[in-house]
């Protein structure tokens, strides 16, 4: 954060503090000083001050800044005031008004800000405070002369209570008397539940041959201030009183204060509350007090938290809302809820594209599932295709095995089956029989509206030892789907030819032979 600058004056000197935060609310003083006037003792002009105090800030390096300045109770006009409870909105209109019938110098161009007191539900109670503006005037040309910009306009008492509202005092008290001497003037206001309820600022005796009755006259300021006080309060008790400064310089005050007034007194040295000996910064031995307003102008704009009084910045009505504001208020609620139903329909997108992803996964799955089945169904086909036109030739070789004459009578030798491009099977056979008449018999056995018989000729065996002398050749054609059609209307009793279990056939265009195999090896 940039240095702080607080500043304030009277008739007799100009003082400052120069800070900057540490952390987040921790004030370093940097330098701190008080430049007596040219005419002290005699009424401050502020336009004078002006050259007096661009000079004091360059002896102390102080460039162009913003600045935080303070300003005593004798400069402005100050009232307790009671209105009808009222919204917050409406208390500063209503404070104006009760003001300028009260206030004696008031006019409508005067700054004016207040500070409530007490509340209740049929009143409220305040605290106002109204201020030249041609002494806002002066302060403001006095600072431009420095090349300074006034960022607040403090009421003095009020930034000294906010600052010890931060001390640790050793007397526990709702309602205290706060004392602050300064070089001409004395600030007495009253602490009553952390709120200043009471302001006065009283002239003190000065010179030399005055120093000795300051104590005194305080001591009596302070009386009158407690009368006061109590009178405005309700009747409540001012219960302690607490000086700005240390023990040593304010002694003799504290004791007349006890003897007279029998209230305990507590001095303050402004500069512990924020951690610094006054003695680092070469602040004079009972000197250290003046300072207290200027630290709780710092301490409070370190923390942001604004001014009870700031007659720069006073409370006002909040104004109504424009047209435009109106407008763009309703065109950044659009928006938002433009922004919501987008972000909205893109989080349903997104989850509908993931459910589509996964469906998709899915459906590859199945698909590829779908083209093994139908690889698999291609293979039946093709599997039931070969059984529907593949000739039956185990049946086949059992029906000749049936038809053929007694072993004793004839015996095959030779076997072979092939089938053709047109799905047409082919058995040819030769055999040995023992007479020409089996083989006729054999073909008319043989042959029906699915088996076509043809003979190949009958030779007689040259070598022939036994009763077999004659060799018989055959062929016979078959229509496999007319074979399986006689079978399927075949009756239920007829022997089935799957009555033992069937070696492998070859399958449609494939031939098999069988040579020198006995007529009861083609039964089996």
């Amino acid at each position: 954060m940039a240095k702080l600058l607080a500043l304030e004056w009277d008739s007799a000197e100009i003082r400052g503090i120069v800070g900057r935060s540490r952390g987040r609310d921790e004030l370093v003083v940097e330098q701190a000083f008080a430049v007596p006037l040219a005419r002290e003792g005699q009424g401050s002009d502020e336009v004078e001050i002006g050259p007096q105090l661009a000079a004091a800030l360059r002896l102390v390096g102080v460039g162009r800044s913003d600045v935080l300045l303070g300003v005593g109770r004798a400069n402005i006009e100050m009232r307790q005031l009671q209105l009808p409870a009222a919204p917050p909105e409406e208390l500063p209109d209503m404070v104006r008004f009760q003001a300028m019938r009260q206030f004696t110098t008031i006019g409508e161009e005067w700054p004016l800000d207040f500070v409530v007191l007490n509340q209740t539900d049929t009143s409220v109670e305040v605290l106002a405070a109204a201020i030249s503006p041609e002494l806002v005037r002066h302060m403001t040309e006095a600072c431009q002369a420095a090349h300074l910009t006034p960022k607040r306009l403090v009421l003095r008492p009020f930034a000294a209570a906010s600052l010890l509202e931060r001390a640790r005092l050793s007397t526990q008290a709702s309602v205290r008397l706060v004392v602050d001497v300064l070089p001409v003037d004395a600030d007495l206001f009253v602490v009553c539940d952390g709120k200043v309820a009471f302001v006065r600022t009283v002239r003190l005796p000065h010179g030399e041959t005055a120093a000795t009755g300051r104590a005194s006259a305080l001591v009596g300021e302070i009386r009158r201030t407690v009368a006061a006080a109590q009178s405005q309060m309700g009747g409540r008790r001012i219960e302690s009183v607490v000086v700005f400064g240390d023990r040593e310089q304010h002694d003799e005050l504290g004791g007349l204060v006890e003897r007279q007034l029998n209230l305990p007194v507590e001095c303050v040295d402004p500069f512990s509350i924020v951690g610094v000996s006054p003695s680092d910064l070469g602040i004079p031995a009972g000197a250290s007090g003046r300072f207290a307003p200027l630290l709780g102008m710092l301490v409070d704009e370190l923390r942001q938290l604004p001014p009870a009084i700031d007659f720069l910045h006073p409370k006002k009505r909040p104004q109504p809302r424009s047209r435009r504001e109106r407008l763009l208020l309703y065109a950044t609620a659009v928006i938002a809820l433009f922004c919501v139903a987008a972000l909205t329909i893109k989080l349903q997108w997104n989850a509908q594209d993931r459910q589509i992803a996964q469906l998709r996964s899915e459906l590859k799955n199945v698909e590829d599932r779908l083209k093994e089945v139908r690889k698999r169904a291609e293979e039946l086909k093709m599997v039931e295709a070969y059984a529907e036109s593949a000739p039956p030739w185990l049946d086949e070789l059992r029906r000749l095995s049936l038809k053929l004459p007694p072993a004793k009578d004839a015996i095959v030798r030779k076997l072979s089956g092939t089938t053709d491009s047109s799905g047409t099977a082919r058995i040819a056979f030769e055999a040995w029989v023992s007479d020409p008449k089996h083989i006729e018999q054999a073909e008319e056995a043989l042959r029906d509206d699915a088996h076509q018989v043809f003979g190949g000729g009958t030779t007689v065996r040259a070598d022939s030892g036994d009763s077999l002398r004659w060799s018989y050749k055959a062929s016979i054609l078959m229509d496999p789907r007319k074979v399986r059609a006689e079978r399927r209307q075949a009756p239920a009793d007829s022997p089935p030819s799957e009555s033992r279990p069937a070696p492998a056939q070859p399958a449609p265009g494939e031939a098999f032979t069988s040579s020198d195999t006995p007529r009861e090896e083609a039964k089996r």
